[in-house]
């Protein structure tokens, strides 16, 4: 960490203890962050029981105390608004204590995604987005700035073949063609991270138009209903998330074929699948 220039962020005594030993066998003064645990219930110094061991922690021979961090539990202000609040208040009357134990102000973060759209008096010195850097945060209306998707998921197609009514598509025949339809295969399946929920459930974008996800989604493979002389080719290109000829499907409507959030979505994209950055 000393040679790479590492900041990590230390979470207990025992944590702060071994980084302080490491760093002074190797003869180097580490730079680190302190968390706080205000309410997450999850890593960090439980406030105010242990700001002590927290304030002890920055004073330890062979690191650095920079900065201090906690991280909110719930920012939905319309459900529970005084939960961040009171999370954010703790934090704030530990500093006076950890900055004395450091001998300086220590940079101050705690705002996600979420509570830098919701909530504008708690961005402290910085904001750590993670999900709004791909356009996806909060569905209140009452967030500070808009967010636009920019993350796109491509693929092509394989084949595609005309086939009558009741053809069977996919493991157990889970679907059958209600009239005779031209049937397309894509490279992608629950390996690359396309959920297993989303066949007989999903769509995707296809020469402009959405196109069902039909069949059960497989490891690599899925196939689409592109209804009959459809004109698309092998080769074509898929759009699993993202724009196409007006139409659009973003992570959160995949999240709510799957009953869980778009965060889930996202982060499950294999990542065997090649990543292109565009800016």
């Amino acid at each position: 960490m000393l040679r790479d220039r590492i900041v990590p962020v230390v979470v207990s005594s025992a944590h702060a203890q071994a980084l302080s030993a490491a760093a002074g066998a190797a003869g180097g003064r580490l730079s680190m962050h302190l968390k706080l645990d205000t309410g997450m219930g999850r890593l960090g110094f439980v406030l105010p029981a242990e700001l002590d061991q927290a304030a002890a922690a920055a004073r330890l021979p062979g690191l650095d105390a920079q900065g201090v961090c906690t991280h909110f539990a719930m920012v939905e202000p319309e459900r529970k608004p005084t939960a961040a609040k009171g999370q954010a208040e703790k934090f704030r009357q530990a500093l006076p204590a950890l900055d004395a134990a450091a001998g300086r102000r220590l940079f101050r973060h705690m705002s996600s995604s979420r509570a830098a759209l919701l909530l504008q008096d708690c961005d402290q010195d910085a904001v750590r987005v993670g999900i709004s850097l791909y356009g996806y945060g909060s569905a209140d209306p009452a967030q500070r700035f808009a967010t636009v998707p920019v993350l796109s998921w491509k693929t092509r197609v394989l084949q595609v073949k005309t086939v009558p009514a009741g053809f069977a598509v996919g493991y157990y025949g889970s679907y059958r063609t209600p009239a005779p339809t031209d049937l397309a295969t894509l490279s992608c399946g629950y390996t690359d991270g396309y959920q297993r929920h989303l066949g007989n459930k999903g769509h995707v974008l296809i020469g402009g138009q959405r196109r069902p996800v039909v069949g059960r989604v497989s490891m690599n493979w899925i196939s689409a209903d592109l209804g009959p002389a459809s004109g698309v080719r092998a080769g074509d290109e898929v759009v699993l998330i993202g724009e196409q000829g007006g139409e659009r499907i973003w992570a959160d409507e995949l999240a709510k074929h799957c009953g869980t959030i778009p965060y889930e979505i996202l982060t499950g994209i294999s990542r065997q699948i090649e990543r292109r950055f565009v800016g």
